[in-house]
């Protein structure tokens, strides 16, 4: 069996690690943690690349003084500070662009308290509290629902109360046809 070169090495730390790191960010920024670096090689390598045309030359000066100052500069805090930096430009108003991959993926991802209503394929009507204790799947999974209370509904879709003892909603989309989203009006009395 061979052994991994020092030079091997290296070459994986200069073409790979940095993309990985760029990629893992801007992943976890926008709620997508799922990387696998096996699916997005070409990608790690391309930022990497990048990475390197633009520091190659702050990586030369930093050896100069040190060293390991140099690798963790370069090859991991820079990586780190890229997709930081597009995520908070993206976010300003004369940038403003959709990180979110899918329309479900922005709604869920501003994390507002709020009535779903799901009209279902056979005519029928569920509602129930998204809140801190919900959960909506993000992209690449499929589209899930799991309301923190189930509750009642009259004739037209109108909220009433929650289901006693509700332990929640789970939702097969399957056999959903669309959903109407209120927002909550709190008017909180009892402050103290």
């Amino acid at each position: 069996m061979v052994g991994i070169t020092k030079e091997q090495i290296e070459l994986i730390v200069f073409f790979v690690a940095p993309g990985f790191i760029s990629l893992k960010v801007w992943g976890l920024l926008n709620s997508n943690p799922r990387f696998r670096l096996s699916e997005s090689l070409i990608e790690a390598i391309v930022f990497s690349s990048i990475n390197a045309v633009f520091f190659l030359w702050l990586y030369d000066k930093l050896t100069g003084l040190n060293p390991l100052l140099a690798y963790g500069v370069v090859y991991i805090l820079l990586p780190v500070f890229w997709p930081v930096l597009f995520y908070w430009l993206a976010k300003i108003r004369f940038f403003k662009t959709r990180l979110t991959p899918t329309a479900w993926d922005h709604f869920f991802s501003l994390k507002e308290d709020c009535f779903i209503l799901l009209h279902l394929k056979n005519g029928k009507m569920l509602g129930g509290l998204y809140s801190d204790n919900s959960f909506a799947s993000s992209y690449p999974a499929k589209e899930g629902l799991y309301l923190s209370e189930l509750w009642e509904l009259d004739e037209k879709g109108g909220f009433i109360a929650p289901v006693e003892n509700t332990g929640g909603l789970l939702v097969n989309f399957e056999e959903v046809n669309f959903i109407e989203f209120f927002k909550l009006n709190f008017t909180p009395l009892d402050i103290l």
